[in-house]
Formats: C-alpha cells, sequence, structure tokens
C-alpha cells in the first residue's frame, strides 16, 4: 500500500513542524509492511463504519470516522514532495518531543492515503541520562536518539476522512477538540466542585468559561483525567512540561482566578498529561455526551 513512501514525524498535534526520517532500505521494508498491514486492518472491508459523534465508543468490528477531516497541509506538502521536507537530525533538541509518524501517497489529483502511529515518550530513547542497547554480546550506551515503533496503525486519513478505532488515541496525533460538544453549566459545577481541585474563586471560574474553556473541560471529565491520576501524578508530569501548577499538599490543584493561566491548566490536564511517565496507551470513555 505505501511501497516507496517515505516516513515522516511530527513533533506536535498542530502538525506545524514535519521531520522525514532517513531509514536503511530494510528498515523501509519493515516500516511499509507494517503501516501497509495495519492499514488494512483498520479499513477491513467486514468492518463497520460509524461517523464519530462524540459519544459512541466503537465495538470490536467497529470503526469510527471523522466525514471531510481537514487534514493540514504541512502533511500533504511532505507526502506530495518528500525532498522538501527537512531530515530529522539526531542533534535536534525537538527529538524527545516527537509526537507521531506517518508515511502516506497522494492517490489522485485531490485524494490522500496517510497511515499514523501514534508516538509515546516511552517509545522515545535520548542521549539523555543513561540508556543501553544491547550489541555485539553486550550493553552499549545509548549515544544518540533511539525509537521504538509498534507494530500498529492509529488512525488513516483516506477518501478525505479520518478513520481510527479510539478517539483518546487519534486526538494525541491531532487537535479534534473543535469536533467535541461543550460542558453545559451543570458540567462545569460539578468540575470546579470536584475534591482534587481548590479554587479560591468560584464565580471567576464561570466568568473565564468560554467556549474553549468548556470544550476542555469537557474532554477532561470524558477522558477521566482526574479519576486517572492523583494531584502527585499531575505534578509530576507538569514538571517535565514545565507547567507551572500549584498542588496543595500534593492533595488538591489549584485552579487559578486568570483566564490564561486557567487555559494553560485545562490545555495540560486535557493534552500533555497523556504524554506523561505514568500514560499508557489505553483511554476509555462512557461518554453520552450529545453533539
Amino acid at each position: 500500500m505505501y511501497k516507496d513512501s517515505s516516513f515522516y514525524c511530527t513533533v506536535s498535534r498542530e502538525n506545524n513542524d514535519i521531520k522525514k526520517l532517513r531509514v536503511n532500505r530494510d528498515i523501509q521494508e519493515k516500516l511499509v509492511e507494517i503501516f501497509s498491514e495495519k492499514s488494512e486492518e483498520l479499513l477491513d472491508d467486514s468492518i463497520e463504519y460509524i461517523e464519530f459523534d462524540g459519544r459512541y465508543k466503537p465495538g470490536k468490528n467497529e470503526i469510527l470516522y471523522i466525514k471531510d477531516f481537514n487534514l493540514p497541509e504541512s502533511i500533504k506538502k511532505a507526502v506530495e514532495t518528500p525532498t522538501s521536507t527537512e531530515e530529522l537530525r539526531p542533534k535536534d533538541n525537538k527529538n524527545e518531543k516527537i509526537n507521531a509518524i506517518f508515511t502516506g501517497k497522494k492517490c489522485d489529483k485531490n485524494g490522500y492515503n496517510v497511515a499514523f502511529q501514534n508516538i509515546l515518550p516511552n517509545q522515545i530513547i535520548t542521549s539523555a541520562g543513561f540508556g543501553l542497547i544491547f550489541s555485539n554480546n553486550s550493553f552499549n550506551k545509548i549515544n544518540n536518539l533511539a525509537l521504538s515503533i509498534k507494530e500498529q496503525v492509529d488512525c488513516v486519513y483516506k477518501n478525505n476522512n479520518l478513520y481510527f478505532s479510539s478517539y483518546w488515541v487519534a486526538r494525541q496525533i491531532f487537535d479534534l477538540a473543535d469536533y467535541y460538544e461543550i460542558a453545559t453549566d451543570g458540567e462545569l459545577s460539578n468540575f470546579i466542585k470536584r475534591d482534587v481541585l481548590s479554587t479560591e474563586n468560584e464565580s471567576s471560574f464561570f466568568e473565564n468559561a468560554d467556549t474553549w474553556v468548556r470544550r476542555k473541560v469537557a474532554l477532561i471529565e470524558d477522558g477521566k483525567v482526574l479519576e486517572k491520576y492523583s494531584p502527585y501524578e499531575i505534578k509530576k508530569i507538569a514538571e517535565e512540561h514545565d507547567v507551572d501548577l500549584n498542588v496543595i499538599e500534593d492533595e488538591k490543584i489549584l485552579v487559578p482566578e486568570d483566564k490564561r493561566e486557567l487555559k494553560e491548566l485545562l490545555r495540560f490536564l486535557d493534552e500533555d498529561i497523556y504524554k506523561g511517565p505514568f500514560s499508557n496507551n489505553t483511554y476509555v470513555t462512557n461518554s453520552k455526551r450529545k453533539m
């Protein structure tokens, strides 16, 4: 499916920084085999496709899709003209922030077929610390960037649609917040009254609750972030992302009154939390939310 296609990586969900991965022939063939096989499995004819509405959890033989998905122009450009994309360099200080890898091809005048794999922090090994690799009957220190690739494809863009089995994984690759409904006043109230949150001025929280804030609260609640992680764990992840998080005695997260700081906190709880040291690749939601 992706024969002779190049492989790339992104460093954020905005996909505004694309790097080309230089690999040898053997690795290229193996990656093509994995991405082709797993893409075909994801789009198998026996699978039922269900349009994403933010409230339906797919079964074993069901796949969600977003119709007429707006694939970033940076990805289209990389796939269409591989030689124009800068290669990933081992000394690049953004290496440790690799967000996803992908490959694809242009099928016709306006069509693209692109497969993506989400990359978690534990799949990236940098020269920082003391990483070891077994070679020539002994362990040797890893002096450059090392990347572990899983035999999976998390989402596929084809026929102008984005297909995926898990929204909570796909949204780590793309910013899909606009496809989610905003929180109601009642849901905002339930959120701010959580035992793990503390606020000195509840009214300011509601005053700051614009559409962006309400959508982030809805995503955080449906993702059960404040149930999966303790304030202590959240604080540790925040430190890795250089986020200034005020946690009172490791028991309560202080919700800022300042709107900019509030948005920074909510963005972290909705996005970066899944890239922390306590994260895994399993996201569960029992959302009954309607679009």
